[in-house]
């Protein structure tokens, strides 16, 4: 939820945590927590295209009804 609207507002951490209604340091916390974790990082831009194809391919399943089968 916080790396998509960290994307979805453009990278802009003030944008991103008004929309979220917290603190733009919180969101800053978690976007290093992601970026810790993963060991990618949120301002490479081949990065981030692979996250919104992700996102958008989610949202595909979604709509389709395809998921968890197995």
């Amino acid at each position: 939820m916080y790396v998509w609207a960290f994307l979805g507002h453009g990278r802009s951490y003030r944008d991103a945590a008004q929309a979220l209604y917290i603190h733009e340091n919180t969101l800053r916390n978690k976007v290093a927590k992601f970026e810790q974790i993963t060991g990618r990082r949120l301002n490479d831009i081949d990065t981030c295209i692979e996250l919104m194809w992700l996102r958008h391919d989610m949202a595909l399943k979604g709509a389709l009804g395809v998921g968890d089968s197995v």
